[in-house]
């Protein structure tokens, strides 16, 4: 049986350059957009424990869209201008995302907590699986099998990609955290702090799943179609 493709580390952060780049107007729009939302949700943590758990419930909400709109951007084929129209592409996805996205971090928080290996692993192999759902409009329980197939073959430049997603997104909380220091540590330092983690790691986390996606199909499947923008 004939190997598959060798992913390329590089190209594929070039490829989340590029895409940042060609999409810039819309991107940050939207990521703006979800970041005040996401900077006023501070505000309902104020209110105890029912504010905390509606402050979270809208955060997984933000989430999920902001993933999907980004994965539309950047995987479906077609030219995407507004965030209006990148919402209609992904509204359809948004319960599937949120299922999606709180099973990942779950299974992956549970096995960092008690054993490091089992996290790591299903890291690399449902790194794709928000991609992969919104790209080829899989059910929830294909997305989580369609991810492990993509990555098949190139898992230890998967992992190698996403520990490098990883040490940027905490070089990005440490900078944020440094931006925010002065503020103290009230309801101010929150409304910052979270505005300015959702500028600056929100695309890391979205656009790079969604560029690695494009990188494994063309490995496996050929190049994907003409992104959007």
């Amino acid at each position: 049986m004939t190997p598959p493709p060798e992913l390329s580390i590089s190209a594929t952060f070039t490829e989340m350059k590029d895409q940042a780049e060609r999409n810039r107007s819309v991107l940050i729009r939207v990521t703006l957009l979800v970041a005040l939302f996401q900077a006023a949700s501070v505000v309902l943590e104020q209110g105890g424990a029912t504010g905390f758990a509606i402050s979270f419930g809208v955060a997984v909400l933000l989430n999920a869209a902001y993933r999907g709109m980004v994965t539309a951007m950047i995987c479906l084929p077609g030219q995407v201008e507004t965030g209006g129209e990148l919402w209609t592409l992904a509204r359809p996805f948004l319960a599937r995302l949120i299922w999606a996205g709180l099973l990942v971090a779950a299974a992956i928080l549970v096995g960092l907590v008690f054993l490091i290996v089992p996290g790591l692993i299903l890291l690399t192999i449902w790194s794709v699986v928000i991609p992969a759902i919104v790209a080829e409009d899989l059910t929830l329980t294909r997305g989580f099998s369609r991810s492990p197939e993509l990555v098949r073959g190139n898992g230890w430049r998967v992992f190698v990609f996403m520990m490098l997603l990883g040490i940027i997104g905490a070089v990005i909380l440490l900078l944020t955290l440094t931006l925010a220091a002065p503020l103290g540590k009230g309801l101010l330092f929150g409304v910052v702090f979270q505005f300015l983690i959702a500028c600056l790691f929100n695309p890391i986390v979205a656009v790079g799943p969604a560029a690695l996606y494009n990188q494994l199909t063309a490995a496996t499947e050929g190049p994907p179609p003409e992104a959007p923008g």
